[in-house]
């Protein structure tokens, strides 16, 4: 359900407008507000009165009035949204142009219009968005590439046969049962290999385990996992960032040890522990903070590999909630929590978006880095503004950029270099 009072704002700063009475501020608004309904050809056609209507009705519910609370935010910049996106009610991005402290993108229950950039093939001075890419290690250090590899068997390792399957994901079947089983283990299930699927910068994949468990691998990530669960536990090994939906089976805990080297081959290792649940791990080396966001069940994190057998070392999320511990390899191991976590920003790559709130240049730029497989260079200032909003991944680099550059951030693309300008 839209939010009623950004309704009912917006439904004025409309009529203010027409009336010939907004400012330059709010006609700077609502010229970017109705451009977001262009249509242009092989799109959706919108025509004047109910059709128009009906959108605009929609993307209203995306807009929410924060006065007290954006003036808190330090010049928080919503991105803008332009002509050369289309609408499209397949997934994407909800972006609005802004009126300085008056206007900040927020969640909403309501229903959003959607809008994604069209794709195309790369200028020179671009860069394509990344897609379905991993490598598959074998345990034998056998490396298939799974984006040039053909649907079907790809592997039979540790007696479990590996498959790319057509929507994408890699499958393991053959093992003995993993939900089931008594966790005593057989002599086939202890002769399980390990593997690792790996994703570049610019790649992401999806991986159905032994277990039935299913994990998303963002870009420049990997997962280390057996081709079965033998013994007591099911333990995988991540960097990077990955979203978990866990089989549950009380008789084999599941454990995630995230490894985030901060320089060299030192860092920050951690474990979480799950029965069955649904998470995410942000555990990148180049983030300052290694983030455990929980949506569905519960799941206890140890800061230290070193005090998993210390339950009072450890703390215990619930659903909403976010376990933030600093990602250094030497200092404070306290594990801060968040109570009112956003769980829609955490997944948001999961789900097809860069999702920004409240956040700096350097932060967005790093996501771009990892998606695009680009290097960013920052020359002169840093510019101190932080910004808001959602943008497809499926757009391309200068889609991108152009966003940002309406908020008087500038850049130049040399190759896969992108030169951050003030």
């Amino acid at each position: 359900m839209a939010q009623p009072k950004a309704r009912k704002k917006l439904i004025r700063l409309i009529q203010k407008y027409l009336a010939g009475k907004a400012s330059p501020e709010e006609e700077q608004f609502i010229k970017a507000y109705y451009e977001s309904f262009d249509a242009t050809a092989g799109e959706p056609s919108l025509q004047e009165g109910q059709e128009k209507e009906l959108l605009g009705q929609e993307m209203k519910a995306a807009i929410w009035e924060q006065i007290d609370q954006t003036t808190q935010h330090q010049n928080v910049i919503p991105l803008y949204k332009r002509s050369w996106f289309r609408v499209s009610v397949a997934a994407a991005i909800v972006v609005v142009a802004f009126i300085p402290v008056y206007y900040y993108i927020v969640q909403t229950p309501a229903p959003k219009i959607i809008v994604q950039a069209k794709q195309q093939k790369a200028p020179v001075h671009d860069a394509l968005p990344g897609g379905n890419k991993a490598t598959l290690t074998l345990a034998d250090g056998t490396l298939i590439d799974l984006g040039k590899a053909a649907n079907g068997v790809v592997a039979t390792d540790g007696g479990a046969t590996v498959s790319k399957k057509e929507d994408g994901r890699l499958e393991y079947n053959g093992t003995l049962s993993e939900v089931e089983g008594s966790g005593q283990g057989t002599e086939r299930s202890r002769s399980a290999a390990y593997n690792t699927l790996t994703t570049p910068t610019g790649g992401q994949y999806y991986v159905m385990l032994p277990d039935g468990s299913r994990v998303w691998l963002n870009a420049a990530s990997s997962l280390k996992y057996p081709t079965a669960f033998n013994s007591n536990e099911r333990l995988v090994y991540l960097t990077g960032e990955a979203y978990f939906e866990i089989t549950k089976n009380h008789n084999k805990p599941f454990r995630v040890h995230f490894i985030a080297p901060a320089s060299g081959n030192e860092g920050r290792e951690g474990v979480i522990e799950v029965l069955g649940t649904h998470f995410n791990v942000n555990a990148y080396a180049d983030e300052a903070m290694i983030k455990t966001t929980l949506l569905e069940g519960g799941i206890r994190e140890w800061a230290s590999t070193a005090d998993i057998q210390q339950p009072e070392r450890s703390v215990i999320l619930n659903p909403g909630q976010q376990a933030q511990l600093k990602n250094a390899p030497i200092g404070n191991n306290r594990i801060r929590v968040i109570n009112d976590a956003d769980t829609e920003e955490a997944i948001a790559w999961k789900n097809g978006l860069f999702y920004f709130d409240n956040v700096d240049i350097q932060a967005i730029m790093r996501q771009l880095e990892r998606w695009y497989k680009v290097q960013v260079v920052f020359k002169g200032r840093i510019p101190a503004r932080r910004f808001a909003g959602q943008v497809s991944r499926s757009s391309n680099l200068s889609q991108v950029l152009k966003i940002l550059e309406l908020s008087k951030v500038h850049f130049t693309i040399e190759g896969n270099l992108v030169i951050v300008l003030p």
